[in-house]
């Protein structure tokens, strides 16, 4: 193979050398899980507080619940006492404004009751669609982390196979023209270039006369007398 076959064929290895880099220092990936566990843990907490709240709801709901029972148990003996006993009007008047009131604090807790249940419904409901979207936000991170991982191996393996392949094409390279396409790369990412139709593909400037004539030679090798690159005739 001659030169300027080799160093072309260095270059579009070191093409996709630098495109698996790229690829493997590429952040995208690591910032989407990032972003994914932080939307679970943020789920996750705004689930705890709910679960703490229904947790202090049941607890206020059987305390409510006590209190009923306590107040309906008063409330029958109240009852049983004014019918089944003898008063006088004054006394009467008075057992019936403690029925009343009794009444009244039955209704009060009913009414909290039924409000905080009405809450307790809600937070449920809350608490089981949280619970469903963490499992499919976990699906969709496992899932995620697992493509990560096999394209971070993949790429790895494409790594290591091009720095294999450059090393023994280096091996086929004179050094004088190795040294120039070194000292090219630090300045262009493509250091060899194409002629088409007397243009050189790097710069896109029209290639002298006499260069040209110089080009067309088997096995001569060119740089453009603009930009510099190496040039190659290519297929």
């Amino acid at each position: 193979m001659i030169q300027t076959e080799l160093i072309w064929y260095l270059q579009c290895n070191d093409l996709e050398k630098r495109k698996v880099e790229r690829s493997i220092e590429d952040k995208t990936c690591y910032k989407k899980l990032s972003d994914i566990k932080k939307r679970f843990e943020a789920i996750k907490e705004e689930l705890t507080k709910e679960a703490e709240r229904l947790d202090d709801i049941d607890k206020r709901i059987l305390k409510l619940n006590m209190e009923l029972k306590h107040l309906d148990d008063k409330l029958k003996n109240s009852n049983e006492r004014l019918y089944n006993e003898g008063y006088d009007l004054k006394s009467v008047d008075k057992m019936q404004k403690e029925i009343e009131n009794y009444k009244d604090k039955i209704s009060i807790i009913e009414d909290e009751t039924l409000g905080i249940m009405d809450e307790s419904e809600s937070l449920k409901k809350s608490i089981r669609c949280k619970r469903s979207e963490l499992i499919n936000i976990k699906n969709e991170y496992d899932k995620l982390k697992a493509e990560y991982i096999e394209e971070k191996e993949k790429n790895t393996m494409a790594l290591k196979d091009l720095n294999k392949k450059r090393e023994e094409v280096i091996k086929h390279i004179d050094k004088p023209l190795l040294d120039k396409y070194n000292a090219l790369y630090q300045r262009y990412s493509d250091p060899v270039s194409k002629v088409d139709n007397g243009i050189c593909t790097g710069c896109s400037v029209k290639i002298s006369a006499s260069l040209l004539d110089v080009f067309k030679r088997d096995n001569c090798l060119c740089y453009c007398d603009y930009c510099g690159r190496i040039l190659y005739k290519g297929e």
